[in-house]
């Protein structure tokens, strides 16, 4: 018998972006639903995932909060940093 090679089926996102699509669709979820009221499942759906993926790159959906805080704070860090790194005064900032 020949050896047939199996071809290895390229993923549709690489890990990195298929972690920011749960976070864009929880983000979305969130917003529309309120965090009480949103599932796994929903966040699963938008991303166009199953739920076991999505388990494989967070824990529940208190963890997907927390990613989704600590990326808003380290985009605010970055925003102040610039502000500040134009040498204005207060007054001129905030105009």
């Amino acid at each position: 018998m020949e050896n047939i090679e199996k071809k290895k089926r390229k993923p549709r996102f690489n890990q990195r972006d298929r972690r920011q699509e749960f976070i864009k669709a929880a983000e979305k979820i969130f917003t529309q639903k309120g965090f009480e009221q949103t599932t796994i499942r929903d966040i699963a759906k938008e991303a166009r995932a199953s739920t076991g993926l999505l388990f494989s790159y967070f824990k529940n959906k208190e963890s997907l909060i927390m990613e989704i805080v600590q990326e808003r704070k380290e985009e605010s860090l970055l925003a102040t940093k610039k502000v500040l790194s134009q040498n204005k005064s207060f007054e001129e900032i905030l105009t």
